[in-house]
């Protein structure tokens, strides 16, 4: 059984223009239904993932980049 579900964000989940896939909310909804966690693995900032997820990530799980700047 799938409990979490990691992606890393660009070039891998978002598209060329850096949006979220045709289809996503569907799939997170299913995800939820099923009682998976998704996860985005970054290494953008914190408040950009919150930005990017903000109808579906609930900020309680990502994998980033602890590095300041």
């Amino acid at each position: 059984m799938i409990k979490i579900i990691f992606s890393d964000m660009d070039g891998t989940l978002l598209t060329s223009q850096n949006k979220l896939p045709d289809g996503f909310d569907e799939t997170m909804s299913e995800l939820k239904k099923r009682g998976v966690i998704f996860a985005p693995a970054s290494g953008r900032q914190y408040f950009s993932l919150l930005k990017t997820f903000s109808k579906v990530f609930g900020g309680k799980w990502h994998v980033g980049n602890a590095q300041r700047n």
